[in-house]
């Protein structure tokens, strides 16, 4: 039996329930469950998520079965347009509202890959971007290249953990650089202490 599991903030997603009691039917478990805590603790520490979703090991044989996909690609949206709406009041409301799905992948030797879904994204683009993340994850080479490479690695995090960010300029996932924040970090501080020793 394939699982994975939804952790959310949302008063109410019924909606979402109610599409994902459809898999039951074919025999796969998940699990909703809400958190009344003020934010969510991330690969990268407290962020403000609206929700966690997370596939457990070999989800990819889970997607294979017939309209397991398209249920559950159809759940992630309509979370995602609770985010957006989240993000939208925020911001009429002139409050820094950054509302946003963390998505994970577990892949084989406990390495994982996230997605931010964040509420600023376009909302006509939603379904071919949650296509897109999941044409990265189910990819063996994809996974196994952004895996491997040391500079997309959280250092603080105990197993590989790769976080993916869309970039609206581009259309395109991107994997966030860890060496290039801690290149410029250093940079940074290198030019303050010669700024401050001449």
């Amino acid at each position: 039996m394939k699982k994975f599991k939804i952790t959310h903030r949302f008063p109410d997603i019924e909606e979402v329930e109610n599409k994902l009691k459809e898999i039951t039917k074919s025999q796969f478990e998940f699990e909703i469950i809400k958190d009344e805590t003020e934010a969510f603790c991330s690969a990268d520490g407290i962020l403000a998520i609206d929700a966690l979703i997370y596939f457990e090991k070999n989800w990819e044989e889970m997607l294979l079965h017939p309209g397991v996909y398209d249920i559950i690609k159809g759940s992630i949206i309509l979370l995602w347009i609770k985010v957006y709406n989240r993000f939208i009041k925020a911001k009429s409301h002139k409050i820094d509202g950054n509302h946003q799905i963390e998505i994970s992948f577990k892949k084989k030797k406990d390495g994982e890959i996230k997605f931010n879904l964040k509420g600023d994204l376009n909302n006509s683009q939603i379904k071919e971007i949650t296509e897109s993340l999941f044409e990265i994850a189910s990819s063996e080479q994809k996974t196994t290249d952004l895996l491997s490479n040391s500079d997309y690695i959280n250092p603080k995090s105990k197993k590989p953990i790769v976080l993916m960010q869309y970039n609206k300029e581009i259309n395109e996932w991107e994997p966030l650089n860890y060496k290039e924040i801690q290149d410029y970090i250093n940079k940074k501080i290198n030019d303050a202490n010669e700024t401050y020793n001449s």
